[in-house]
């Protein structure tokens, strides 16, 4: 995280150009002796704006990339995330049958208990 903050650039009689900011304003500032140079945001501690993931995507069996639309969906859902899935079904059908009917009995369990909606 990258964090700034703004500063000053002022001059005035006395001292010839000053800067400074919100939090080291001069004692003897007032808008008559000061004249306004220009307002600067100078870094005090440069941050990584690169993310730690850089190849999330959700997309379909068809290749459009849902991400966006699965990620902004207010709903509550349960989504399952294979990085590198096995071409054969057969090697994971069996798991991914356990954890759909795990999330239906949940689901079931919530709905009777009245916390979610039908």
């Amino acid at each position: 995280m990258t964090i700034n903050f703004i500063a000053l650039s002022c001059t005035n009689p006395l001292d010839g150009q000053v800067e400074f900011d919100a939090e080291h304003f001069p004692e003897d500032f007032n808008d008559s002796a000061y004249t306004f140079v220009k307002r600067y945001d100078k870094v005090v501690r440069k941050g990584n704006a690169e993310p730690a993931i850089k190849d999330f995507v959700i997309m379909t069996p068809s290749g459009v990339d849902t991400t966006v639309a699965i990620l902004s969906d207010p709903r509550e859902m349960l989504v399952l995330f294979i990085r590198k899935p096995s071409d054969n079904p057969g090697d994971w059908i069996s798991s991914f049958q356990e954890i759909v009917a795990f999330a239906k009995n949940m689901l079931t369990t919530e709905r009777q208990m009245n916390l979610i909606p039908e």
